[in-house]
């Protein structure tokens, strides 16, 4: 099979692999979408712990099932299938609260397990068992599918923050992931919707999903006006949805009295130090939260979302990009143009090698 394989950052040549053998226990699926993530971005330029290399990464994976490996009767060939990415151990502390995206122990696609650019990836008996598997609902094309893990992590956020219809919600970031939160917020019935982006271009898309504000993250005025728009107090619930560490002080900035804070991205580790006036949290209660990746659970809650308005989150997916083409994926989300990037597994050349570097 064809597959682009990360050997080293800013190399990860597609070439010719070994199709993968179906596990005992397990499937074989052969993919027909990836999604590319943010963090395939940073696993391709700066490599990742989890990662060793050769791995094929990407871990947004819908497909079909090409083999049923002997003991599995839950699956037949043909059946279109969407992949959970990940394990946990169900034993540590953490797994017994319920928060298995925690576990120390966890692996999954794209990390440990081979993942999604490529034409076919092997799901052992551990994801079986797990309920890594899931059928894709008939509403959903694959590249839909695909849009169900990254929500799931919005999912998790905004569970954390307890949003009710009289809150006004500020989103940083109008990016897939800001977007994506900017729905969420907008089935529970908010108040208002606001949204601060830095670029243009996302600018423009943004308007699509028609926020109730929609202002340039660089007016000297922009934080003024969310002030205006939320009747002096700030905004009941912000959302960090870029990596920034100003965006996070700015946050805590607006965020009114008695609000919530959610800093959903990740911050490089050379700039992951932020300053704010601690006695703000203090004397305002003001309740600060993380969210990292998603729960099973929350997965299932995202694929009933998309399933039901399959329509409303299409708009996410701008660009589709062959599996040769890869690594101009990755470049298109470090670039921030477009949305929701997806790779389809098909290879322009049979045989051989081709390099790909992303500068």
């Amino acid at each position: 099979m064809m597959a682009a394989v990360f050997e080293s950052p800013l190399q990860m040549p597609v070439k010719e692999v070994a199709r993968p053998d179906c596990p005992e226990g397990g499937l074989l699926v052969r993919v027909e979408a990836c999604g590319v993530c943010g963090t395939d971005v940073r696993i391709f330029n700066h490599g990742h712990h989890r990662v060793a290399p050769p791995r094929i990464i990407g871990h947004e994976i819908a497909g079909v099932v090409e083999e049923v490996g002997k003991g599995v009767g839950a699956f037949r060939g043909g059946e279109r299938v969407m992949l959970f990415p990940a394990t946990s151990c169900g034993r540590c502390h953490l797994c017994r609260r319920g928060r298995a995206n925690l576990c120390a122990a966890k692996e999954g696609f794209g990390y440990e397990w081979d993942g999604g650019y490529a034409q076919y990836v092997a799901v052992g008996s551990k994801a079986i068992c797990n309920g890594n598997v899931i059928p894709i609902p008939k509403s959903l094309s694959f590249e839909e599918a695909t849009l169900v893990e990254p929500l799931s992590c919005c999912v998790n956020g905004q569970e954390k923050l307890i949003i009710a219809p009289q809150d006004s919600v500020l989103i940083i970031g109008a990016g897939p992931i800001g977007l994506m939160h900017l729905l969420l917020a907008r089935r529970k019935g908010v108040a208002k919707t606001l949204v601060l982006e830095l670029q243009e271009s996302r600018m423009d898309r943004a308007t699509v999903f028609n926020p109730d504000v929609l202002l340039k993250a660089s007016d000297s005025l922009a934080e003024k006006r969310v002030l205006g728009e939320t009747n002096g107090h700030g905004p009941d619930v912000v959302i960090v949805a870029c990596s920034s560490v100003r965006a996070q002080e700015q946050a805590m900035r607006l965020v009114s009295k008695g609000g919530r804070v959610l800093f959903f991205a990740g911050l490089p580790a050379d700039v992951s130090r932020t300053t704010y006036d601690a006695n703000r949290i203090h004397y305002d209660e003001i309740f600060i939260f993380g969210s990292f990746a998603s729960s099973l659970d929350q997965y299932r809650t995202a694929r009933d979302l998309v399933s039901a308005t399959p329509g409303e989150f299409r708009k996410m997916l701008t660009h589709h990009l062959l599996l040769d083409d890869v690594v101009e994926a990755l470049k298109l989300v470090q670039q921030g143009q477009g949305l929701k990037v997806v790779v389809r597994p098909q290879s322009k050349a049979p045989t051989g090698e081709q390099n790909c570097l992303l500068s």
